[in-house]
């Protein structure tokens, strides 16, 4: 994840993901309203890493014993611009109970 301001690296690592964001644990905090931009990771089906970019905001972060949980809301998550990441909560969305 990276502050689009201060262009900060901060490691992440996503417990949830929805049309609407992600939910994220991260090693240090982030002040809330701040822009960031996220690299979401997949690998295609021959095992080559792909990489798609989404904008959002951090809009609560919560501290636990050794890390940070925080919500960031996307600005935009479009089937044309991250087509990987749509399809992806699309089928797991309908994998879900």
């Amino acid at each position: 994840m990276i502050h689009l301001e201060t262009h900060e690296s901060t490691e992440a690592y996503t417990f949830n993901i929805s049309y609407g964001g992600l939910g994220m644990y991260l090693l240090k905090p982030i002040a809330e309203k701040t822009r960031v931009r996220i690299g979401i990771p997949f690998t295609d089906p021959t095992g080559k890493p792909l990489e798609e970019i989404v904008v959002g905001t951090v809009r609560w972060v919560k501290p636990f014993k050794n890390f940070y949980g925080c919500g960031i809301e996307f600005e935009e998550l479009s089937r044309k611009d991250q087509p990987i990441t749509f399809n992806f909560i699309q089928e797991a969305e309908r994998l879900s109970p």
